[in-house]
């Protein structure tokens, strides 16, 4: 999302979360105080926070499949969050610590194919993160794993 109005704030930021639904929160309410410095309307505030619920939804259903999101279960490992002004444009990249899941597992979603029986929706989020955000970008596997940005 591009930033309109240069301010000066910080420019980059980074967190350490356990990888469960619980970190969603901690991690929009750190987005939302970055932006916020960086005058970003509160339309869009609120796009950002539902970027990130759909990014960690995708990667929750990845790693454990199609379980109840808001189970018990402890935490499979560490995100790494990193939250940088860069070019004009504010980037959130969520690295994992080579935990076990591949995006390539994902179905392609289409909204004409919702009425019908056979109808897959895990590709759901992605889809609804492709069409919140300017771009989505799966970062090669490197020596920290994944990156979803």
């Amino acid at each position: 999302m591009h930033v309109h109005q240069v301010k000066t704030g910080m420019l980059w930021t980074q967190l350490r979360v356990p990888v469960q639904q619980a970190s969603i929160a901690l991690v929009q309410q750190t987005l939302r105080s970055f932006a916020t410095t960086w005058s970003f309307s509160s339309a869009r505030l609120d796009l950002m926070e539902l970027a990130i619920e759909e990014s960690f939804n995708t990667i929750l259903q990845l790693i454990h499949g199609d379980i109840n999101l808001g189970g018990g279960w402890a935490a499979a490992g560490e995100f790494e969050i990193h939250i940088c002004i860069q070019n004009q444009t504010l980037q959130v990249r969520i690295t994992d610590d080579d935990l076990p899941y591949d995006f390539a597992m994902l179905p392609q979603f289409t909204p004409s194919n919702l009425g019908q029986a056979d109808a897959d929706i895990r590709g759901l989020s992605v889809f609804l993160l492709q069409n919140i955000v300017d771009k989505v970008r799966v970062l090669p596997p490197s020596v920290h794993g994944q990156s979803l940005e």
